[in-house]
């Protein structure tokens, strides 16, 4: 006896889902994109270095938007003034003296990349629920 499989959809509507989809992901890829980035601004602004005078580093820290069709955000550090250099983070000599670092913005970045992988594809599955559902 021969064994039978029916998808047994109606093609109409699976269409219709079909032209849904891309308008629920790029929707939901917004919103984790604009999520994530906002928190890895907050990330960074708490934990740059700062000291007892002048303007700080973490003063500098931009959220900005960047290409409106990839739903971009861009996070800065540093100006014309105060310059975001590595010796910050890695330590650096300065007057003969070592000035130890502070590791904050490639942890940071790599925390952040791995929630915002994790997050992009939750909210891609849960945009693939709700067309199918």
């Amino acid at each position: 006896m021969a064994m039978k499989w029916s998808a047994n959809i109606d093609l109409r509507q699976f269409n219709d889902d079909m032209r849904k989809l891309p308008a629920q992901i790029s929707q939901a890829a917004e919103k984790v994109n604009q999520r994530e980035a906002a928190r890895f601004y907050a990330d960074i602004k708490r934990n740059a270095p700062r000291s007892e005078t002048g303007p700080h580093i973490a003063d500098t820290v931009k959220l900005e938007t960047g290409d409106a069709t990839k739903h971009e955000y861009v996070v800065s550090i540093g100006d014309d003034v105060l310059v975001y250099a590595a010796p910050m983070e890695f330590g650096h000599t300065l007057n003969g003296i070592w000035i130890e670092g502070k590791r904050f913005w490639y942890p940071a970045k790599v925390l952040s990349a791995r929630r915002h992988r994790r997050a992009l594809a939750r909210a891609i599955r849960k945009a693939l629920k709700e067309v199918f559902a």
